[in-house]
């Protein structure tokens, strides 16, 4: 048994969980959060987590499949590519990362 593949699998397990849990958490926060700033952060610090963890699993998916990742018949290419976009949608990491900081640190954002 190749240790390497293991390891990688189990790798790819680990981000997809990730993500999964990052999802469920947004789902839950979304049925019961009340509207206002600290909701607001718990759903874009899930979405941040989530894209993190999907591109992670996309790279290991392309890294396990090795060379035969780029062929369009095993679809890894094109799911790596739609992937991609998550690192455009709105709210992207940094003003995420600064919402979280600003409500950690205390700041009165009714000021903002």
């Amino acid at each position: 048994m190749n240790e390497h593949l293991c390891y990688a699998v189990g790798g790819l397990d680990n981000e997809l969980m990730a993500a999964k849990l990052a999802l469920q958490h947004m789902i839950s926060t979304a049925a019961v959060g009340q509207p206002g700033f600290e909701t607001t952060n718990q759903m874009m610090t899930g979405r941040t987590l989530v894209a993190k963890a999907v591109l992670n699993v996309a790279d290991l998916a392309m890294e396990i499949a090795g060379g035969s990742a780029f062929y369009r018949k095993l679809g890894l290419e094109k799911l790596f590519r739609d992937m991609q976009g998550v690192r455009y949608h709105p709210l992207r990491e940094e003003a995420q990362r600064k919402l979280s900081g600003q409500l950690a640190l205390g700041w009165d954002m009714s000021a903002l």
